[in-house]
């Protein structure tokens, strides 16, 4: 016996009542459970509220260890995807352009392109972009990828020692541009790469369970 729509939404209400707040994690326990509910369903003649209470009676007390380990699943999920796309050979080939750009930036314009600024702007850029995208709906975070944004993070921390943050243009520019441009190519792709995994996230999700995730 499968459960219906409602039955299944039910599940991912009660989950969701119950502070599991992010929702790619929410959608593996929602398959975890409703998979038992099945069993129990079948195998004992119940009906789906008895089933569901005697699972929540049996598992309540593991169901955050659950939750737990399903965090580390959509990180390491969360990291494959990331690097996959990184290999991409667009990705490859937009880094290159990008590196290229800031390499010859300066025989094309008047004026020093402002590294500092611009990273730190991507950065908090990309996290406001997060957060504006999830916070009208507090309980639909997603967990792989906000571990994702820390290293954004320590890449934006690694500017202010690398580079002197009053300036546009960082202190050891003159004597080693390539590695100038090279660390702010890698900021700027790892960010772009971020938004374009958001996305495919969000839309993933939003298939699998059409008629409640993102309500």
């Amino acid at each position: 016996m499968k459960l219906t729509q409602e039955q299944i939404q039910s599940i991912e209400t009660y989950l969701k009542n119950h502070d599991i707040q992010f929702i790619d994690v929410r959608a593996e326990l929602v398959d975890h459970i409703a998979s038992d509910e099945e069993n129990r369903m079948n195998q004992n003649n119940q009906t789906f509220y008895n089933a569901f209470k005697d699972y929540m009676v049996e598992n309540k007390r593991t169901l955050l260890k659950h939750y737990e380990s399903h965090k580390k699943k959509m990180l390491y999920q969360s990291l494959g995807v990331y690097w996959k796309l990184l290999k991409k050979p667009k990705q490859v080939l937009l880094f290159t352009a990008i590196f290229l750009f800031l390499t010859f930036f300066e025989k094309f314009f008047a004026f020093s392109f402002p590294y500092i600024k611009f990273s730190w702007a991507l950065i908090f850029g990309t996290m406001a972009f997060y957060f504006f995208a999830t916070w009208p709906k507090a309980k639909n975070r997603y967990s792989g990828l906000e571990s994702l944004l820390w290293p954004l993070t320590l890449l934006g921390y690694a500017m202010i020692f690398l580079f002197n943050i009053t300036a546009d243009k960082p202190m050891f520019y003159e004597t080693a541009p390539m590695i100038t441009n090279l660390f702010t190519s890698l900021i700027i792709s790892f960010n772009l790469v971020f938004w374009q995994l958001f996305i495919t996230t969000r839309k993933k999700l939003k298939t699998r369970f059409s008629d409640y995730a993102l309500k």
